[in-house]
């Protein structure tokens, strides 16, 4: 017996009276049915009528009323339009009916059905119980088992995990390359990603991680309501220590996909891309992008050192770095924002990776950069260069500071404009400015000590000195 070859065709329908639709589309159907092999008058007629019985959504059991008519709806539902009238379990009775072993057509084509939609398919937990009912009676398609199993996209990745291959490489080895494509194939990917990224240490490299930041990738459904990216995301964050630190291609990863968490919460994307994570990943998350506005901020003022050649700037820099570092070590930081001046943006981008940058605002006049410290009660502001060093007991209401709205504030907006309240300005006073600051610290209820914000020398000194 001649197999009929497996077709790809979309007949298209129309909001025309339906008589009228087929005199204009026989001619199509006439050509399906040749290109099917099968050019017998009687197998035209029965391809056009299960074809028009299904424009009509009419059930199958219906329709399906001989052997002639079974073959075309075999040949059929290798394209979208015989896909919709769902099988149910009276359709699948009438198959067996007129099919005791099922011909290879109708299989292959109810495979590939079954793999585009897996669990989108209407009943598809009785047609996959209908395949593997078939392969009894068809072993040679024994090999489709393991994509017909109760859970086939984790035996599948499993599968893969084990033998340390590719997806793609397994489902070729074991026969299923038809699995390449559709939502059965997506799923299997998706807990491959998600089962290899969880066996990954802290901050481990691996060529997983440059998979993942293709937007085909994490913008593919992990569930109806949230992406992958989303449960990416969420691994990274959980796998790092609450106290560790993020390395450079981890936050990578979660910047490429989710850009910086320090973002109004009414925004698209943290809307899609944050609030699933949870109010306590989010400010973890947080905290690490707040660790690298420090790190670019004393870019910023080690390079206007050396750019600027001013020595008095060079001297006092360790410190200042010691002094940030340390407020960050010991936990005493909750948040920051980093505001470059426009030379200190075009410097950023001109010598990092955009994968690495967090967000950052840009001010908008005079060339000094601002990095703000949120303390809790206390409120730090520090300028790269001739700035004083600004704590605010409180801020005012609707300050810069947490406006998101305003990108590019002025720098009188971010330093004196701010004051109101209590607040202490520093000037940068060698031997001096440390103290103070921490006097002032202290003051306001923050339980900073030198130890934390000084080097050991510097630190006994100070003790000696003030007594704490």
């Amino acid at each position: 017996m001649t197999l009929i070859p497996k077709l790809s065709f979309k007949l298209t329908l129309s909001d025309e009276p339906l008589t009228s639709v087929l005199r204009a589309e026989r001619g199509k159907l006439e050509a399906v049915a040749r290109n099917a092999g099968a050019t017998s008058k009687a197998f035209r007629q029965a391809f056009i009528a299960v074809h028009t019985g299904i424009a009509e959504r009419k059930s199958l059991e219906t329709l399906l009323t001989n052997k002639m008519q079974l073959r075309a709806y075999a040949v059929g539902i290798g394209g979208a339009d015989f896909r919709r009238v769902p099988l149910s379990n009276e359709a699948l009775a009438r198959i067996d009916h007129l099919r005791p072993v099922p011909g290879r057509q109708l299989m292959e084509n109810l495979f590939d059905w079954y793999c585009t939609d897996y669990d989108e398919m209407d009943n598809f937990g009785s047609v996959r119980d209908w395949l593997r009912k078939a392969i009894k009676c068809r072993e040679e398609f024994g090999r489709w088992l393991p994509a017909l199993s109760d859970d086939a996209p984790h035996l599948l990745a499993k599968e893969a995990r084990d033998n340390e291959l590719s997806l793609p490489e397994q489902l070729k080895q074991m026969g299923l390359e038809r699995l390449q494509t559709g939502r059965l194939h997506s799923i299997a990917q998706n807990i491959y990603y998600l089962e290899s990224l969880k066996s990954l240490e802290p901050n481990e490299e691996s060529p997983l991680l440059g998979q993942l930041v293709v937007p085909e990738v994490y913008e593919s459904p992990f569930t109806p309501e949230v992406p992958l990216g989303v449960e990416v995301m969420r691994i990274l964050i959980e796998r790092v220590p609450e106290n560790g630190e993020l390395g450079d291609s981890w936050r990578a990863v979660i910047n490429a996909i989710g850009g910086d968490p320090r973002i109004p919460d009414g925004s698209k994307t943290y809307r899609r891309w944050w609030r699933p994570l949870g109010p306590e990943l989010i400010e973890k998350a947080r905290g690490w992008f707040s660790r690298m506005d420090l790190k670019i901020f004393l870019r910023v003022i080690e390079e206007h050192g050396r750019a600027s050649h001013d020595p008095a700037l060079q001297r006092m820099f360790p410190a200042r770095k010691r002094f940030l570092e340390g407020l960050f070590d010991h936990g005493f930081v909750k948040g920051s924002r980093l505001y470059l001046s426009r030379g200190a943006a075009r410097y950023v981008r001109h010598h990092i990776n955009k994968e690495d940058l967090p967000a950052y605002s840009t001010v908008a006049d005079q060339d000094k950069s601002i990095i703000y410290l949120n303390l809790g009660d206390v409120h730090l502001v520090e300028g790269s260069h001739n700035c004083k060093l600004w704590l605010h007991r409180k801020l005012p209401h609707n300050n810069v500071l947490n406006n998101y709205s305003v990108s590019i504030p002025s720098y009188y907006d971010l330093t004196r404009g701010i004051a109101s309240g209590q607040h202490t300005a520093i000037t940068h006073t060698p031997n001096r400015w440390i103290t103070n600051a921490i006097s002032a610290m202290q003051s306001y209820g923050i339980a900073v000590m030198a130890e934390h914000v000084m080097d050991k020398k510097d630190a006994k000194a100070h003790i000696r000195t003030y007594g704490y």
